[in-house]
């Protein structure tokens, strides 16, 4: 990297935090992706089959992040956070797939 040049980071920081959660809720979806045949077409975190509506079950039963990022080590603090995004902006769906998982238990 060169001298002259802030690390990506630093130029990061220097927009108001109302941008940058912008800007991280308008790439948030781009996280997120729906394939049929992959767990019956639920969103997923987007390289992974882990479904969002179980990321939001599991915590509005109480579990933590850390939990969440140790039960699952190929997620990201990032991919929990598209997660909450994609859930507001999706309520209805990601809560009709938790109610179907519960009724199937």
């Amino acid at each position: 990297m060169s001298k002259t040049q802030p690390a990506k980071r630093d130029r990061v920081a220097q927009h108001p935090p109302k941008i940058i959660k912008t800007f991280e809720s308008a790439m948030a979806p781009t996280k997120i992706r729906k394939t049929p045949g992959i767990c019956n077409g639920a969103a997923c975190i987007g390289r992974t089959q882990v479904p969002v509506w179980q990321l939001i079950a599991l915590s509005s039963q109480g579990c933590s992040d850390a939990n969440l990022l140790s039960d699952y080590p190929q997620l990201t603090r990032d991919d929990l956070k598209a997660a909450r995004t994609y859930y507001a902006q999706n309520p209805d769906e990601i809560d009709e797939a938790i109610a179907a998982e519960n009724s199937e238990e």
